[in-house]
């Protein structure tokens, strides 16, 4: 009962907010780097694009970037809105944004490392159906790090990095105080950014996966793209299931038949030798 007045005579510790907004300038730093390393591995896929659209889809990346940034980060800024008034729960709110930032966003960027290995093989950036192979993916866990060994040093070097990046970031801050009044404008001010960068911009409608390969140019689409951005936003459900066949004796029905028919077309073939005579 007490809390309320004693929050109004006195300044909010917005630490908490400056931290959260050091961290995410990290992470899409993060994002950026792992674009160019995404560019460099697979340049033959963009040998004939023109620099300047190469350049250009790398800028129009950054809209994608921030848009997965805010998506994902959206939880955190809710649950900060209610806990940043309250001062007992300023060390809380550091380990939980610390946390955060490295559970969910740190492991996006690794996602986004990862995924550079699997676009030789499907031309595009990985979405939900990644989900799916989840079994397949662990069964031939042991081989696919003894073959792309690489990925696995570099992914441990991105957690590393992060780790010690978010520590230093958190040692070095000052206190910094707000009157409560500023930091309800704060919050809402914070609310406006996210949405707009959560939608990709001021457009009617939020951008999507498809998006990303109407500028520069649709060959580009997939160096625009980041991987948790179309985790996020590609909706596998959107996806009719198509069944050709009710069960398995159709399958073997069309099968044997299609044996059959194969026979009987080759009796009927005269002799080649004969024709070219």
């Amino acid at each position: 009962m007490e809390r309320a007045p004693h929050l109004n005579r006195k300044k909010i510790n917005i630490t908490p907010f400056l931290f959260f907004g050091m961290g995410l300038l990290f992470v899409l730093i993060g994002y950026i780097v792992t674009r160019c390393y995404f560019l460099a591995v697979n340049s033959g896929y963009f040998i004939s694009e023109p620099v300047g659209d190469i350049s250009l889809a790398l800028l129009h990346g950054l809209r994608f970037d921030l848009a997965a940034i805010a998506l994902l980060n959206a939880p955190l800024l809710l649950l900060l809105f209610i806990s940043i008034w309250f001062r007992i729960l300023l060390g809380a709110n550091m380990k939980l944004i610390y946390g955060y930032l490295f559970v969910v966003n740190v492991s996006a960027i690794v996602v986004n490392f990862i995924d550079t290995v699997y676009f030789p093989y499907t031309g595009r950036r990985s979405g939900p159906e990644v989900f799916s192979m989840a079994n397949d993916v662990v069964s031939q866990l042991p081989e696919l790090i003894f073959v792309y060994w690489w990925y696995l040093v570099g992914s441990i070097f991105i957690l590393w990095f992060y780790i010690a990046a978010f520590r230093k970031i958190a040692r070095k801050l000052k206190a910094v105080y707000m009157h409560w009044l500023l930091v309800f404008c704060l919050c809402f001010l914070l609310v406006l950014i996210f949405i707009v960068a959560g939608r990709g911009g001021f457009q009617s409608k939020p951008i999507r996966a498809l998006n990303a390969y109407s500028y520069p140019s649709s060959s580009l689409g997939g160096l625009v793209l980041n991987t948790p951005f179309s985790i996020l936003k590609e909706d596998a459900e959107d996806l009719e299931r198509v069944h050709y066949f009710q069960s398995e004796d159709d399958i073997r029905e069309v099968l044997e038949n299609g044996k059959a028919a194969g026979a009987t077309r080759n009796k009927d073939i005269i002799n080649p030798a004969a024709i070219i005579i």
